[in-house]
């Protein structure tokens, strides 16, 4: 799949095949970006297909609803691999990111942030929050 259907149409297919096979009950967690909402220069494209993406998640949980909740994760900066290759940063770059970001947590995340954030929404204790996006950038 070409990285432009990757960002937004593999969501929705995913989606529908998820709810179509999901029981009462049943959740389904899309992934965003905080560039979504705060997009920098050269990721036009990526940016616009995350915002689709949080706007799909939202329109979901109201078709979907009860049977199926629909929420998503806007993750920030999160040093992975493809961050690290989309940005063209190398491992000695990290410490200066974080100094320029100033994140409000102080340091950059990780994909247990991210895992912790998922948990929470696909879990009872998020039993009635469907289609919101939980932002998840250390204060980004």
């Amino acid at each position: 799949m070409r990285p432009r259907r990757l960002n937004l149409t593999a969501v929705w297919e995913c989606s529908v095949i998820a709810a179509r096979n999901l029981g009462d009950g049943g959740r389904i967690l899309n992934i965003s970006s905080k560039d979504a909402v705060a997009p920098i220069s050269g990721s036009g494209h990526y940016a616009a297909a995350k915002a689709g993406v949080n706007s799909l998640t939202a329109t979901l949980a109201v078709e979907l609803g009860p049977r199926i909740r629909v929420n998503g994760i806007m993750p920030g900066a999160v040093p992975t691999e493809i961050m690290m290759k989309a940005l063209r940063l190398g491992e000695d770059d990290l410490p200066r990111l974080e100094k320029k970001l100033k994140l409000a947590a102080g340091r950059l995340g990780t994909p247990e942030d991210l895992g912790a954030a998922a948990l929470f929404l696909c879990s009872r204790a998020s039993s009635w929050i469907t289609g919101e996006i939980l932002s998840v950038s250390g204060g980004m």
